[in-house]
This record gives C-alpha cells, sequence and structure tokens, in this order.
C-alpha cells in the first residue's frame, strides 16, 4: 500500500540550503504565551516563543518498560511527545526547535528537539523527569518551561537564563508503557541472550538520558540535516521489531522508486500481521505461516522462523535472517543491493549478500546513504552495569542532523507493541562514542543519548535498483 511523497527531495535540499523556513510574522507572534527576543548569539530578529501547558500539542510522559528481563514501573524516565501540525498552528513556523528546562536547578532536560518541516508524525525524546533526584512512584505533574525556537539555542550557560526570565509552568504527566525489543543482535545470533539475575529490572533499565551541562561558551557548528519521509510507520507485533523496521524500510523505497515509467513492486502490502510457528510451541514449530497470507511483515516474520509465535502478542526476538530469506523469495520485482557497517564483514543468506563498509556504525554513512535515497536499518543493544549484552531495539532511520556540534538520528518505531496497541511514532536520539557499557573509555561505537548503556549495533543500506520495462 503506497504512501504519497508530499515533499520531493529537491524541495528538502531548499530546506536544507535555506537553514529553516520561517513564517514573516513569527517574531512577533505570542499567542497564549511570551516571547523573547534574541540577541547575540542567535542573532537580532530572532524569536524564542514559551509554549504554555495546553498549547503547540506538546505532552510529558513517565515511562514505565515490560521488557524480557522485567517490568519496570515509575521510572524516572521522561518522554516528551509534540505533535508537529499543534505546534505549527501555534507558532506559525514550519519547522524549529524545541527545549525543556527542569525548575530545579533549572536543568537543560531537553536540548533542541528538532521538528523538521517534513515530519508529519508524533516526535519524542527520552529525558529525566527527576534530574534533581533518584525517585520513585507516579509522577502526576512537573514544572516546567518549554520553549519553542526557530534555529536551534546555543548550548552555552547563558541560555539557563531564559527559563528564570520566563516562569515555569506545571505540565500534566501522563502515563505510558514501552516494550519494544527483538532485535538482540545485529546479525550473529536468532535468540535472545539468557535472563539476567545479577541485577534489579530498574538497574539493567539504566538511568535516563542526564541533562545538559553546557559551558559558559557556546559550541558553534553547520547546520546539517538530510529528511526522508517519516512514513510508513506500522504497528508491531509482540518482540517483531526486526521484521517491522525490515517492513517499514522496504514500503518507503517502493513508495519512492515504484512510479510511472519504472518499477519496483513488492510482493505484499504493508499491513500488520505475523509469522505464526506451527504448532506454537517453545521450539517445537515446524514450519511458519504469514497471517495474513498478503501482510509484508508477516512475511518477513515467518521467514525469521521465530519462537513462540502464537498470535500479535506472543513470541521473541530474532536477528535479520529472515530478512534474506524473504528477499531471496521474492525479490526479483524489486532488486536491491546490501551494504552495511558493523557485523560480520560479508553477511550472506540463501544468495542474497550484504557487504560490510566500516566495522562500526558511523553518522557520517548514515547521512550519505539517506541522502543518495537508501533506505537504513538500524538495531541497537542495551547493555546491564557490567556491559553484558540485555537486549536491543531495530527501527528504520529517516534522518539524520548535526548542530551545535552535536549528531542526531531520527528514527521510526513502536514503542508499544501488541495487536492495535498503538505506539507508532518518530523519535530523536542523539549518538556520539563517550565511552564502553562497562565504563571503559570510547571504543569506536555510537552510545545513544549519552548513555553507556545503550550503543549502536550495525546498521545495513538498502538501494533499490528500480527496473525499466
Amino acid at each position: 500500500m503506497r504512501i504519497a511523497e508530499s515533499v520531493s527531495m529537491r524541495r528538502l535540499r531548499s530546506v536544507i540550503a535555506l537553514g529553516l523556513l520561517v513564517a514573516p510574522s513569527l517574531a512577533a507572534q505570542t499567542v497564549g504565551g511570551s516571547s523573547i527576543g534574541l540577541r547575540s548569539p542567535i542573532g537580532p530578529g530572532s524569536s524564542v516563543i514559551q509554549i504554555l501547558p495546553g498549547e503547540g500539542g506538546v505532552s510529558f510522559q513517565q515511562v514505565a518498560f515490560n521488557y524480557s528481563f522485567g517490568f519496570v514501573a515509575y521510572t524516572d524516565w521522561g518522554q516528551i511527545v509534540v505533535d508537529p501540525e499543534a505546534l505549527r498552528r501555534r507558532t506559525g513556523a514550519h519547522s524549529g526547535f524545541i527545549n525543556v528546562f527542569d525548575a530545579g536547578g533549572p536543568k537543560w532536560v531537553v536540548e533542541n528537539l528538532s521538528v523538521p518541516l517534513v515530519a508529519t508524525r508524533p516526535i519524542c525524546r527520552y529525558f529525566d523527569l527527576r534530574p534533581r533526584v533518584e525517585g520513585s512512584g507516579e509522577v502526576l505533574s512537573t514544572r516546567l518551561t518549554v520553549l519553542f525556537s526557530v534555529k536551534p539555542l546555543p548550548n552555552a550557560s547563558s541560555v539557563l537564563s531564559f527559563p528564570r526570565r520566563l516562569g515555569f509552568q506545571t505540565f500534566a504527566v501522563q502515563q505510558t508503557v514501552h516494550d519494544a525489543e527483538g532485535a538482540f543482535a545485529f546479525d550473529t545470533v536468532d535468540e535472545d541472550p539468557p535472563p539476567d539475575s545479577r541485577f534489579d529490572p530498574a538497574d539493567l533499565l539504566g538511568q535516563p538520558p542526564p541533562a545538559s551541562n553546557p559551558p559558559d561558551s557556546p559550541t558553534f557548528g553547520a547546520r546539517i540535516g538530510v529528511y526522508q519521509l517519516d512514513q510508513p510507520n506500522v504497528d508491531t507485533a509482540k518482540s517483531q521489531c526486526v521484521p517491522m523496521a525490515y517492513a517499514n524500510t522496504l514500503q518507503y523505497l517502493e513508495d519512492r522508486y515504484d512510479a510511472p515509467g519504472v518499477s519496483w513492486r513488492l510482493q505484499h502490502e504493508h499491513v500488520p500481521g505475523y509469522g505464526m510457528g506451527v504448532p506454537c510451541t517453545d521450539g517445537g514449530a515446524a514450519f511458519w505461516l504469514p497471517v495474513p497470507t498478503f501482510s509484508l511483515v508477516a512475511n518477513i516474520d515467518a521467514h525469521s522462523r521465530r519462537n513462540l509465535v502464537c498470535d500479535c502478542s506472543s513470541g521473541k526476538g530474532t536477528s535479520t535472517n529472515g530478512f534474506f530469506r524473504y528477499v531471496a523469495a521474492y525479490g526479483a520485482s524489486s532488486p536491491m543491493v546490501l551494504t552495511h557497517q558493523g557485523g560480520d564483514p560479508v553477511k550472506q543468506v540463501d544468495g542474497v549478500v550484504s557487504i560490510r563498509e566500516g566495522v562500526y556504525p558511523t553518522w557520517e554513512w548514515i547521512y550519505d546513504k539517506l541522502e543518495r535515497g537508501r533506505g537504513v536499518y538500524m538495531s541497537y543493544c542495551r547493555f546491564d552495569p557490567e556491559g553484558e549484552r540485555t537486549g536491543g531495539h531495530a527501527v528504520r532511520i529517516w534522518g539524520a542532523e548535526s548542530y551545535n556540534g552535536k549528531r542526531y538520528l531520527l528514527i521510526l518505531d513502536d514503542s508499544s507493541q501488541g495487536c492495535g496497541t498503538g505506539g507508532t511514532s518518530s523519535r530523536s536520539i542523539e549518538v556520539a562514542d563517550i565511552g564502553a557499557p562497562d565504563g571503559g573509555p570510547p571504543n569506536g561505537k555510537l552510545n545513544i543519548n549519552g548513555l553507556l548503556s545503550r550503543e549502536l549495533g550495525g546498521v545495513r543500506a538498502i538501494q533499490a535498483f528500480p527496473i525499466v520495462p
């Protein structure tokens, strides 16, 4: 099922070259909130708009996690959710940045969350909901200052004066449960790691992303970004993130390259589904059936041969072998070339080959592949306090950005897996090599959101070759 591409790549390049598109009346617009005219270092005529509770499609959640190692409720992990269309109506700007400051300190808990021009679905980012303490219990509300700016705020300590001048507002906090997992390694294994009984589930979860600690002098850097469409993103069955990340990526490529005069066509529709094991017993399935038979993700899932998949609410995770088997079976009408970073030098399953182009994933490689129109799949790993892998997740990357000397990826996933549970969203993550999961020095691998416990495992680019009749 195709989704029309509403923004051409030429327009995207123009947006990137210009930096931002801004409504002419933005500098004077103060609907329902405050506006500060900023001078240096952002520049004359710039504007920062305060978003008040109930405005701009900005909301906050306290996240509980339901992972294979246990359920962790009322955590310190918060999530900001931004509705791009509501934010545009509130600010009059086509794109911009959201910054959030906690009343204690204040603490800069969400730094420059980008809302690009092409964003159509909610954009999320994790943050520390209780940055002053390591807390427990339910959070019903929190005191914050939420600011919108057309350009990213400089990461300088002087920015902390903004919330002090504007004051803090009380924002409601809703509860949400995330259980997004299923990718336990990039390419090399098909089964989940053994349960880790050395730690409490809360310790295995780890601390939320730390608040920013800006220096006195700002760090500047050229702002660049590349964006594809932030769709499709289909509801994911339990622990089905690997098949779904590949299905989302393949459907994006068909939407883009199956066009008049050429053909790049998938054999199945991109609708929810799962690969059911028959019989559905632990390690006892003799074969797997796609349910429904016409579902793209169900067919990839069936080729993945996941264990204990009885319906959309059951099953364990897997590696990428199912994707390779699916391409071998149905890829004649959608020819492609696969390359990757991370994992083995050569990945080959049923005659389908992927060649490694880097020992570890790099932001530059991802940016280049997105700019060249490739579909990009990514998996990352979670680690315990001793650096042992406890699980992971797989996503499609649809954007890459750099500003203020920091680098970000925009990813699509379903944070609440299962039968019709919703939770599909876009997420912004910062990536940088800050150290090994066991606390060792930087090791060439990209960490996520300033956390040693989250690390990119591998990325794969899919290059479509449309058929000319």
